[in-house]
């Protein structure tokens, strides 16, 4: 137990964190990051006042922007974090775009897979506690949507308090080469097929096909996606 009025060893490295990420030289703050045992690759960037916790790997040719939190997180090549996002229990894949102001939350038993080549727009919500997994070349368009993997609407009808006891929990999957617009909802559970676009404002409450295109609350097929060689064409619903 700590003595009152002393720092303990986690107070000790909290603020040691929050000191080194205050320096003013990038180089300084990778080298002093890498001695309270960060992971850190070649030509690494990171912004001032970004906080490491534990467990965090940065692979080579990352860019980490100002004010990130990051803990339990890997990134793998060339991917890009801009400024003010909070990343935990989550893993990165090559050359993806993380946008200002994104939250993406894993936990320990779910951590959240991002393939390679993932852009994530700004402000979206990415909630891993019930397990989500996105394939490479996957855009979620700015501004603002979320994916959700949890809900507590059950327990809230019924009267039940507030906590992790009781809520519905269900994994998201989102298959490659998916277009994901501005300000759309995916609820539990649902898979998201291959070469898929899901339209702007709209709310995805099942399953969708592969080369399918959906929009509406919710949302429903309008499109189907065909594509020859190097062309992409939209056709009826049919």
């Amino acid at each position: 137990m700590d003595v009152p009025g002393e720092h303990g060893p986690m107070e000790i490295l909290r603020i040691m964190n929050w000191f080194f990420s205050t320096l003013p030289f990038n180089q300084l703050r990778v080298f002093l990051f890498r001695m309270l045992g960060v992971s850190v690759g070649k030509n690494v960037s990171i912004g001032k006042y970004t906080r490491m916790g534990p467990d965090v790997e940065i692979s080579d040719d990352v860019k980490i922007g100002s004010r990130v939190r990051v803990s339990h997180t890997s990134f793998e090549k060339g991917t890009i974090v801009k400024d003010d996002v909070s990343i935990r229990y989550s893993r990165i894949g090559e050359r993806c775009l993380i946008q200002r102001g994104s939250t993406i939350h894993g936990t320990s038993e779910n951590n959240v897979w991002i393939g390679s080549d993932v852009a994530v727009g700004h402000y979206w919500v990415l909630d891993g506690t019930g397990g989500l997994i996105i394939e490479d070349h996957v855009d979620t368009a700015s501004p603002a949507g979320a994916i959700y993997t949890h809900s507590s609407i059950k327990k809230r009808l019924l009267g039940e308090p507030w906590g992790p006891k009781g809520t519905l929990k269900a994994p998201v999957r989102v298959g490659t080469c998916t277009w994901i617009g501005a300000k759309v909802t995916i609820q539990p559970g649902v898979n998201v097929g291959h070469h898929s676009a899901l339209m702007p404002n709209s709310v995805i409450i099942k399953d969708v096909e592969p080369f399918t295109m959906v929009s509406g609350v919710p949302a429903m097929k309008v499109k189907r996606i065909r594509m020859d060689g190097g062309n992409v064409t939209f056709r009826g619903p049919g």
